[in-house]
């Protein structure tokens, strides 16, 4: 009797057999596909948070900057911070800081120095010519300020015309013919485009980003307050009754201006989750303002950052 040949009875696959193969390839890749999907969410959550992180910490610099030179150089009768509590977007604060020049918080500051002294009263002095976009201009109100931070002269003049010309040894140098008469040193010039011969600074919150000025600064914030500890007996301690929420004090009181010992800032952030992750809490309390998180959405997740600045031009 002829043996068959086991090779020939048993080649291909039944369609049962094809039928578990693909199950079984199908069950691998959607396995691998889940592990995948759950990795990249995973990083990618990441990489929002590290992001998130770094403009954090960017704009905590430019703000800290910008406190240090809230006061530099302002006449005594101007409040060199207001604090408008509880009256933006949200509930937030609304922040107007002021300066003689705020350099390189942002724009850089126009600023520049006298070159030779004035003796008799005059309406022209000569300064010296960076040749850029920091050069005084016509129409810009300038401040001059001795090397203490004193005004010197007026509080404040106009730019009538501006002359460039360059000294006999070879310096550059800008002649300026102001609106007033005065006698001055070697002092300091810097130039404004406001009449009271300062700048100022306004953070504030709209449609969900924080804005320096009328210029985006930070994205995803929900809220954003400051609060002042005004060491009014001195003690150089946090005593109750010392934190204030706004610059109401000041305004009556303007001899605490110097007692402004601490700024503290607040940021809350609210960044898109998933549509299945939900925030575990009704309400959020950021310093004295409460953010009911129904209303900002359920499935951002919120952070707190807080930072802590001594100025040091109050």
């Amino acid at each position: 009797m002829k043996k068959k040949n086991w090779l020939t009875l048993h080649s291909g696959l039944s369609l049962t057999e094809l039928l578990v193969a693909m199950v079984l390839i199908s069950l691998l890749l959607l396995g691998t596909f889940y592990m995948f999907s759950n990795f990249f969410a995973s990083t990618l959550a990441s990489q929002k948070t590290t992001v998130e992180q770094s403009d954090i910490q960017v704009a905590s610099q430019f703000i800290k900057w910008d406190i240090l030179m809230t006061g530099y150089g302002l006449a005594r009768n101007v409040v060199p911070i207001t604090i408008t509590d509880n009256s933006g977007e949200n509930n937030s604060d609304i922040i107007t800081l002021r300066s003689t020049s705020f350099g390189l918080g942002g724009d850089r500051g126009k600023w520049t120095y006298i070159m030779q002294p004035i003796t008799v009263p005059t309406n022209l002095i000569t300064v010296r010519r960076w040749d850029n976009e920091d050069d005084i201009d016509t129409n810009d109100y300038i401040t001059i300020l001795s090397p203490l931070k004193m005004k010197v002269g007026a509080l404040v003049y106009q730019v009538v015309a501006v002359t460039e010309t360059i000294t006999t040894d070879s310096i550059p140098v800008l002649i300026l013919q102001l609106n007033q008469y005065l006698t001055t040193s070697t002092n300091f010039v810097f130039a404004s485009t406001d009449p009271n011969g300062y700048e100022s600074i306004v953070y504030s919150l709209n449609n969900g980003s924080l804005l320096r000025d009328d210029k985006v600064f930070l994205e995803n914030i929900a809220d954003f307050q400051m609060s002042l500890w005004i060491d009014i007996d001195g003690d150089r301690r946090i005593d109750s009754g010392e934190r204030y929420y706004d610059t109401s004090p000041v305004y009556s009181n303007p001899a605490l201006i110097p007692k402004i010992r601490l700024t503290k800032v607040v940021s809350l952030t609210a960044t898109q989750g998933s549509q299945n992750y939900r925030y575990g809490l009704d309400s959020i309390k950021v310093e004295n303002n409460v953010i009911n998180t129904n209303a900002v959405g359920r499935n951002k997740k919120y952070d707190l950052w807080e930072s802590n600045y001594n100025p040091r031009n109050f």
